[in-house]
């Protein structure tokens, strides 16, 4: 394959589906050798085994396991493949288009802006400010007339501890000592 044949989508494409199936159908192999050789190998026994059919089957498993693992890196290569189509289309091909999209939007959203100068983006700021440290519902850019609630002037008197009743209710004095000189 020509090298720049490969930094077209068409020949990318053809290259990862090249190896994409060429690696499953290596994956397809190894599976069914794992299996010929597991089946083989747990009906082959071996002079001194002290376990029977269980050591066929472990030595059989010990063996085929790494065709098994050469069967799962065949299925991650033929993935890293479509990974790599994947990437080249998404980083490479499709860039520019995503780069004027968003400079567009961009150019957009400074023409929606209103101007800095006028200065009524940051009245109505304010007024909605304004509206939410005085409790108002704001509607529309425009704070509701609505009185302030404030909380009843009166003290509560929270029931005393059992033995405190005399004592009276303490202030932030009581809870520091007197030094020599001051009150």
């Amino acid at each position: 394959m020509d090298m720049n044949e490969l930094f077209s989508e068409k020949g990318m494409r053809t290259f990862t589906a090249d190896r994409r199936d060429v690696h499953m159908q290596d994956a397809s192999h190894y599976a069914q050798l794992a299996d010929v050789v597991g089946r083989a190998l747990a009906q082959q026994a071996i002079q001194g085994d002290k376990h029977g059919a269980l050591s066929r089957k472990v030595r059989a498993w010990k063996v085929a396991r790494h065709l098994r693992a050469m069967k799962r890196h065949s299925q991650k290569a033929a993935a890293a493949s479509e990974a790599l189509n994947a990437g080249y289309v998404n980083h490479v091909l499709e860039l520019p288009q995503r780069r004027a999209n968003a400079a567009a939007a961009k150019l957009e959203r400074r023409k929606a802006r209103p101007a800095v100068g006028s200065g009524q983006a940051a009245v109505n700021s304010l007024q909605q400010s304004l509206g939410y440290f005085m409790g108002n519902a704001v509607t529309s850019g425009s704070v509701q007339d609505r009185a302030p609630e404030y909380l009843d002037a009166q003290v509560y008197e929270y029931p005393m501890a059992a033995g405190a009743e005399g004592q009276g209710p303490r202030t932030v004095r009581d809870f520091f000592p007197r030094q020599d000189g001051r009150r």
